[in-house]
Order: C-alpha cells, then structure tokens, then sequence
C-alpha cells in the first residue's frame, strides 16, 4: 500500500510539473529582461535609451554573479521547497505593478526598474533550487523521457503564448496599458503555476533547511583546474561578444526597419522554433565529431554570420510602393 501510494505521489507530481511549466515558462519568456518582449517595450513604450537597454539586458547575468553566496545563505535557513515557493511570489507578484506606469510620469522609470531588479532576482535563486529539488524527484531512469516531453509540451505552449502576445501588443499600438494588462496577465500565469507547485509532492531532503549548506570553499575549487578556465574564458568571451549585440536587435528592427512589436517576437520565435528542431542534429553530431569540434565549428559560423555589414545594405522606403 506505501509503495503504492508513493508511485502515485510521483506521478501526480510530474503531471503538477509538466502543467506547471506550461504556466511558468511563458511567463518567463515574455518578463525577463534580456528577452525581446521586455526589450521591444522598454523601446517602444518606454522610449529608453540604448545605454538603458544595455544595463537592463545585463541584469540576469549580475543576479548570476549574486545568486550562490545569496542561495549559500538562504540554504542554511530555508528548505528548497520555501525558497522556491518565495521566489516564485516574488517573480510574480511585481509585475502587476506594470499597470501603474501609465499614469506615472517621472517614477515611471524607477518603477520599472525596481520591477526588474527584484523579479530577475528572485527568478535566479528560484531557478536554481528548483533544479536542485526537481532532481530528488524524478528517477534517473525516466529523466529524459520525461524531461523531453515535458520541455515539448511547455515549448509549444510557449511558442503559442508569445506569438499571441506580440500581436495583442500590435493591436494595442504598444502603448503602456496594453503592455500593462499584457505583463499583469504574465503575472497571474506565474502565479497559477504556484498554484500547481503547491501540490507537488517532494522528498523530506527538499522540505528542510540544510543543515551543512555548501561552502564558499567549494566555489573556488574549480579556479584550480587549467582546462576549466580555458572554458570559463572561451564560454565567456563568446556570451561577452554575442550579449554585445544580442539585446539591440529588437532596437534596429523596432527603430531602422520600423517593425512592430508583433514582428520581432514573430522572429524571436522563428529562431527558438529552429534551435528546438536542430536539437536532434546537434546531438548526433557531437556524438560523431565530439563537443569541441562541433563548438568551433559553430563559433565560426556564427562569427561569420554575425559579422556579415547589414548596415551596409540601403533600407528601403516602404510608404507608397514596396509590396
């Protein structure tokens, strides 16, 4: 009868966490603020400047920086399960503020920002232990069966979420209430994935404190292997050149091509469409040519790509003939 029962706890909890994500992960595709979604408004409703949309692209990576002494210090005082369940309120809850900015005027900015700030933060932490506690959950022997089908289903829920939403902004003429009731909505998703979080189920190592959190020894140990910082130095010049770029795409395309909100998150949706469906090739091929190659090869290409002049090409002008 126990072993019963504890099979369908599990089941049940994978079900929560599959429907759970198709709430979450849209939410969070739409909120974070390197995405195109919270770029395209921080443009076109907010007027914000290139320097402004910089900072605000880098924020995920500064709440990175900040999240192991941060998780390190909450991990001896909190269970995964109640930072989880904290983070995921606090990722949450601010974005219903978005509906203030319209009548705002010179807080509006400030507002915004501390939205950020404190919703990228805690979406950090957050992301972090549930990667801890989802682990004492699911068997080895079912991780990626069960991982891959779920990631299908939420990425398709996502797909469709975003694509609606860019047109809703559209149709809204991207003004500040309809982003609003747009981020608001965002809210209220995340919040009914808390719902299904609370009916999970998790083992007694993820509903307490821990009594010998990590050390901040431990963060420094891989500091001492060469082949790691080769990696950390190759992995991070590459984020460092392809976040250089990366967050005033949505700027070109809203400010030189004078594209709507609904077109950039249409292309923003092509490209996530595309690497979910060369997922498969990819793996074949580090299979066959092994990692390195295939990330040099990639780095090339990329490169290659990247660098092509496009601002060389004349822009046309569209408002009488072009069809």
């Amino acid at each position: 009868m126990t072993r019963r029962l504890r099979h369908r706890e599990l089941l049940l909890t994978l079900k929560y966490s599959t429907i759970e994500a198709c709430f979450s992960v849209p939410m969070l595709n739409l909120t974070m603020p390197s995405f195109p979604f919270v770029i395209a408004f921080a443009v076109a409703a907010l007027d914000w400047s290139p320097a402004a949309v910089g900072l605000m692209a880098a924020l995920p990576h500064a709440c990175n920086f900040v999240q192991p002494p941060l998780t390190t210090f909450l991990r001896a005082r909190l269970s995964l399960h109640r930072i989880i369940r904290i983070g995921f309120l606090l990722s949450a809850l601010p974005w219903g503020l978005v509906a203030l900015l319209p009548f705002l005027d010179r807080a509006r900015d400030a507002l915004f920002a501390g939205i950020l700030v404190v919703a990228t933060l805690a979406n950090s932490v957050a992301g972090v232990a549930w990667s801890s506690a989802i682990a004492e959950v699911v068997p080895p022997a079912i991780a990626g069966t069960y991982f891959g089908r779920r990631n299908l289903l939420f990425g398709f829920w996502t797909l469709v979420t975003v694509l609606a939403v860019g047109q809703w902004a559209d149709a809204g003429g991207n003004s500040l209430r309809t982003f609003g009731w747009i981020f608001a909505a965002a809210g209220l998703a995340r919040l009914a994935g808390y719902f299904f979080l609370t009916r999970m189920h998790f083992p007694e190592a993820v509903m307490r404190p821990d009594p010998v959190p990590p050390s901040t020894s431990e963060y420094r140990a891989p500091l001492a292997d060469a082949n790691y910082l080769r990696l950390a130095l190759y992995v991070g010049l590459f984020g460092l050149f392809l976040n250089l770029g990366q967050p005033f795409y949505p700027m070109f395309l809203l400010q030189v091509l004078e594209r709507g909100v609904g077109d950039i998150v249409l292309l923003g949706t092509l490209g996530s469409l595309g690497a979910v469906l060369t997922l498969r090739g990819w793996g074949l091929l580090t299979d066959r040519y092994g990692s390195r190659p295939v990330m040099s090869v990639a780095a090339l290409v990329w490169g290659g790509c990247s660098g092509w002049p496009v601002g060389r090409w004349p822009v046309p002008d569209c408002t009488g003939t072009c069809t």
